[in-house]
């Protein structure tokens, strides 16, 4: 891993069924200079993982809405090691209530990570809870609390920061 190294974490683009900005998030993402991109599902078109793919190595899971726009290629969970990081990437269906920190950390216990990188609730969150990180970017599409929100996520060594971005 290299110094600073950078991922953007997207969930819940919806597109085209929902939205149409891939390219307004493409752009943005490409002011970032990033080493890979995490989809935490809800793609709902396939275009949007090749278009993400071509900027960077991305790995994405499939959400409950991909089912119906045939996306059942992509696994429901997905593990990526980066340095000493442990990530889970996890859309969060199944998890009642949606988002439920306690099933998302047993869940992430259960697979031997340390970060949790979900989606579901379209709700942007970045959180410690106990010996784990939560990290939900929102939603680009279909926001339901902000504007539409995508992270980038800063690995140091065995630090862990992130920046939230709001689209228009």
């Amino acid at each position: 891993m290299r110094k600073n190294f950078k991922i953007c974490c997207l969930a819940d683009t919806h597109i085209p069924d929902r939205a149409d900005n891939l390219e307004e998030i493409i752009e943005r993402i490409k002011e970032f200079d990033i080493d890979m991109i995490f989809h935490a599902g809800d793609l709902t078109s396939f275009e949007v993982y090749e278009k993400l793919n071509k900027l960077a190595k991305t790995y994405a899971v499939r959400g409950n809405m991909d089912y119906f726009y045939g996306l059942n290629n992509f696994p429901v969970k997905q593990k990526i090691e980066i340095g000493n990081f442990k990530f889970l990437l996890f859309h969060g269906s199944g998890i009642y209530p949606r988002g439920d920190e306690l099933q998302l950390y047993y869940k992430t216990k259960e697979e031997n990570c340390n970060i949790i990188v979900t989606g579901h609730t379209h709700k942007p969150t970045f959180k410690k809870f106990k010996d784990i990180y939560i990290i939900n970017p929102g939603s680009t599409g279909d926001p339901r609390y902000y504007h539409g929100t995508f992270m980038i996520i800063y690995l140091e060594e065995n630090e862990l920061d992130y920046e939230l971005i709001l689209l228009d």
